[in-house]
């Protein structure tokens, strides 16, 4: 949010296949709080090699990354029934690097307060 008096009207909860319970949670607590949309956000990134997976099967690149799509749909779908009973979520999904793809989300909806989980602690 740019402004400290402005409540929110748009929220987006991140779901990375992680178990994102939790901000998918809070997200819908902070939406429910100021009456604001919730959308929730998934990205599926391609394999790097998915042209010669796509060789290897005999199948159409845009084939596999479309089966890719609908399985990743069917999951998120299932964990938001689970997590959020009854709830009006926005569902969007897309191909790419993650973090572009919520960038991108997020500019062109004017999307108010973003939740994510945290990422996992690694290296030294």
């Amino acid at each position: 949010m740019t402004h400290p008096e402005r409540r929110p009207r748009k929220v987006l909860a991140i779901t990375d296949g992680s178990d994102a319970r939790t901000a998918h949670l809070t997200a819908a607590a902070l939406a429910e709080r100021y009456d604001a949309t919730l959308d929730v956000f998934g990205c599926a990134e391609p394999p790097h090699d998915v042209k010669t997976l796509a060789r290897l099967a005999d199948r159409d690149p845009a084939d596999l990354l479309e089966d890719m799509n609908t399985r990743h749909r069917a999951q998120i779908d299932a964990h938001l029934a689970d997590c959020l009973p009854g709830r009006a979520v926005k569902l969007h999904l897309s191909t790419g690097k993650t973090f572009v793809e919520v960038i991108r989300y997020v500019l062109a909806n004017d999307i108010d307060f973003l939740v994510k989980t945290a990422e996992p602690l690694t290296g030294l």
